[in-house]
């Protein structure tokens, strides 16, 4: 008897490491899933859905359409959309916009593995500036098979065609129109359970090509974007300890290449933007109470450049905390210290500190507020320059009925470059809409 429960103990801890299904939190509690390595979580691949969010009450929920042994969830998204600084920039121009977002979302019904695609699309039209029109689409697909108590495997693919956020860290700020460029990225895993230790495994693969712009300076002027085209590896391995049902240990490895297309020409000092890392963790996952849930990693980390000065590299830290006090109220608060690119040719990378907080509120069965806080620093490996953003906003959704739901939205930005060539900026955003799921 007791080895029955030890081993249905094991298979739990296991899940929780190799499937993505979240600790034993009250069953209230229990949200979207949420997998021990978060970071590198990506099965929700309708863009826009939000992995922090209390679950929609079963009287509110679409029935969507059955087609045999799968589920079908179209639904569709219209909203209006005030921008107070449409181009991200000091002398700031506003803006009224229309978006439309249709998305069909396709599920398998099947007990034996797990498929879930979407496509979905997007399109913008602005009332004054009609260089801000644009449109957007986006396919994935997940599929997750086990194999017995012991092995699961998963694959996610995702492509479409982007358009960048003129406000984005990296986003160039002289194009006349915003950036877009063609993604893909997709990542394959495997997990295995031996006894009380987990093994899981990945690779991960993320190409992107932008595409050429005119100059908003000088439009007969091409602006050149496909100088950012990469293509990024992404292998890593980790291990995990069951200490017990609620409490985890585990260390991982991994490594990062990013290829740029770009090559500087015969006799230039430019050197090239390629580089290749790695990061060294170990952390722990455990449940201080029965409402709260706790995740934390701390490491080394180090990215290499051709460029002079240019390595950043120390401490790797990563860390999340949940807290449901009530049945309906959800709140985290989460932050990492990690590496990432500048965007400039002789920079090299740099290190990026992000704190976050987030709360959501169901007021009534049908209506729900949500509120969020970030606070981002990065510091420039070759350079003593520090950028800073602030940002933050509430969201507001009361259904009508499983399928019809007004929504609103407020969001403000401040950004803090400490950069001579950029520029320091802010911008707020409102929006009101309606959403229609069958």
């Amino acid at each position: 008897m007791k080895r029955s429960v030890f081993r249905s103990r094991l298979r739990m801890a296991a899940a929780v490491l190799s499937a993505g299904v979240a600790l034993p939190l009250p069953l209230f509690a229990q949200t979207v899933p949420d997998t021990l390595f978060q970071e590198q979580d990506r099965d929700l691949l309708a863009r826009g859905d939000d992995r922090f969010t209390l679950p929609v009450p079963e009287r509110f929920q679409p029935e969507g359409i059955r087609a045999g042994a799968f589920l079908i969830s179209p639904d569709l998204a219209l909203d209006g959309l005030f921008d107070s600084n449409v181009f991200a920039r000091d002398d700031a121009r506003n803006d009224v916009s229309l978006i439309a977002a249709p998305r069909l979302r396709i599920r398998s019904l099947s007990q034996s593995y797990t498929l879930d695609s979407y496509v979905s699309a997007q399109v913008d039209r602005h009332d004054r500036f009609k260089t801000e029109n644009v449109e957007s689409i986006a396919a994935g697909m997940l599929l997750r098979k086990p194999f017995g108590n012991s092995l699961v495997t998963s694959l996610r693919i995702e492509g479409g065609t982007f358009v960048e956020d003129r406000a984005a860290q990296l986003a160039t700020n002289d194009n006349l129109t915003p950036v877009e460029y063609d993604r893909v990225s997709g990542r394959a895993s495997a997990s295995i359970l031996a006894g009380r230790l987990v093994v899981n495994g990945w690779f991960g693969l993320d190409r992107r090509a932008y595409r050429n712009t005119l100059r908003r300076s000088d439009p007969t002027q091409v602006f050149i974007q496909t100088d950012r085209d990469v293509t990024q590896y992404n292998p890593a391995l980790e291990v995990g300890y069951t200490l017990a049902p609620s409490t985890l240990l585990y260390g991982g490895f991994e490594y990062n290449k990013r290829d740029f297309d770009f090559t500087p020409p015969p006799g230039s000092l430019l050197p090239s933007r390629d580089s290749d890392g790695y990061v060294v963790y170990g952390g722990a996952r455990f449940q201080p109470s029965a409402l709260t849930r706790l995740d934390f990693a701390l490491g080394y980390q180090r990215q290499n450049y051709l460029a002079p000065f240019a390595d950043p590299s120390g401490l790797y830290v990563r860390a999340s905390f949940d807290w449901t006090p009530l049945r309906t109220v959800l709140v985290r608060i989460d932050g990492e210290r990690s590496i990432s690119e500048t965007g400039a040719l002789l920079l090299g990378g740099s290190t990026r500190t992000r704190i976050r907080g987030n709360a959501e509120y169901e007021v009534l069965r049908n209506l729900r507020l949500g509120f969020r806080a970030e606070y981002l620093n990065i510091d420039t490996a070759a350079l003593p320059q520090n950028d800073r953003r602030i940002s933050g906003g509430a969201t507001a959704e009361y259904r009508f009925n499983p399928n019809v739901s007004l929504r609103l939205r407020g969001d403000l930005l401040v950004s803090r470059p400490g950069q001579i060539i950029l520029e320091d900026f802010e911008r707020a955003r409102l929006s009101a809409g309606l959403q229609f799921r069958l």
